[in-house]
Formats: structure tokens, C-alpha cells, sequence
């Protein structure tokens, strides 16, 4: 079910590899907001054949751009990488989908990383707060009246079950689009792509 675009761009001997998973903050549910953003953050804690933060690492040490944002409709992974790095690039990617690192110690530990990010971004800024109480009146939808980063009680509190539940919901190959965009041959492109992210399985509840 994994939807892929390619478009080769010989201009320069690079390829960028972005992953849109279809899930943002409007999918969250009442006291359970943040999730979507906090999946930015744990995707790079590693999974069972990646060590924490080995993602960026691998992938810098070759002169990559590795990063990720979040919005209210959906979650961005990206990577920019010399063509000669694709497959590296493709195969952290596939590792984090199958078997990432989603464990009670990577969980806490990111939440304190969050809470930071929320008071430096949203608490310790001037008016941030009139921000956020314009969306509260704006919309009428629960979903759309927070930030994307959520609240702080909510990403304090919620269980582990919380994430794992909305990883096997979210994170399956059928939510996503993948884009390989560079020097690249598209029957290339398809044998790395079969080799892995075209060997993930769906996810169900």
C-alpha cells in the first residue's frame, strides 16, 4: 500500500528521500495531544539493529541533511544524501518502520526533550499564548484548538499504550508517500525501494 514518486534530476549527484506519513495533530483525541510531534522525535531513537541516534549520525558522516517537522496534517521525514548514499539512507529508513525502539526509557526520556521544546517555543515567547486562544476560538473541532506540539500535562501523562497504539495506527506503509527526487535511474530506484521499505508490512490493531 506504500504510494512512491520518482522523479530522477541529474543536476547534481544527490537524492532527496522524503517520507510524508499522513497523520498530523488533527488525528489526536482530547488528552492525548502531542503524539503526532513526539513520533518526530522517536523515530530517531533508534530500533533493533540501529543504536539511538545512529540515524542521523550514519547518514551525516556521509554528508547528508537529515530532518523532520510536523504540522496539524502531516508528519515529514527528509533526507538529502550523495546518491552513492541512497540505499544507506533507505534501509535506516525501513528499520525505523519495522522495529522501532518505541520502549518506556526512549518514551520518557523524549518527553522531557518535548517539554523543553514546548517552553522555549511556546511558553517562554511573547505572545504565543493570544496565538493559541485565536485557534481555540476559531475552530470548533477539539482536534484543531491545541498546538502541534500539544499540551503539557498531556505529554506528561500519557502511557505507553497511548504510543503504541497510535503507532500501529498511523505508522503502516498504506498512510505514507515516499519521494525519491535526484540522480537517480527509476528501475535503480525500484530494486532499493523492493529491498526495503517495499518489504514492510502493513500494521493492524
Amino acid at each position: 500500500g506504500l504510494r512512491v514518486v520518482v522523479q530522477p534530476d541529474h543536476r547534481a549527484p544527490v537524492v532527496a528521500l522524503g517520507l510524508m506519513v499522513d497523520v498530523g495533530s488533527r488525528n489526536e483525541s482530547a488528552g492525548l495531544t502531542g503524539l503526532a510531534h513526539f513520533f518526530e522525535h522517536m523515530m530517531f531513537q533508534g530500533s533493533a539493529r540501529v543504536a539511538k541516534m545512529e540515524h542521523v549520525r550514519a547518514l551525516e558522516a556521509v554528508g547528508a541533511e537529515v530532518n523532520a517537522n510536523t504540522s496539524t496534517d502531516r508528519t515529514y521525514y527528509y533526507q538529502v544524501v550523495p546518491k552513492s548514499a541512497l540505499s544507506l539512507a533507505l534501509w535506516l529508513e525501513a528499520e525505523r518502520w519495522r522495529d522501532l525502539a518505541l520502549t518506556a526509557d526512549n518514551v520518557d526520556n523524549q518527553r522531557q526533550a518535548v517539554l523543553e521544546e514546548r517552553r522555549q517555543s511556546f511558553e517562554n515567547r511573547p505572545f504565543v499564548e493570544a496565538e493559541l486562544e485565536l485557534a481555540r476560538l476559531v475552530y470548533d473541532i477539539p482536534a484543531l484548538q491545541h498546538a502541534t506540539i500539544g499540551e503539557a500535562d498531556d505529554i506528561t501523562r500519557a502511557p505507553l499504550a497511548a504510543f503504541e497504539h497510535f503507532w500501529r495506527t498511523w505508522y503502516t506503509p498504506s498512510n505514507a508517500v515516499v519521494t525519491l527526487v535526484g540522480d537517480l535511474d527509476p528501475a535503480e530506484a525500484r530494486q532499493l525501494l523492493d529491498a526495503s521499505l517495499g518489504k514492510l508490512a502493513p500494521r493492524a490493531l
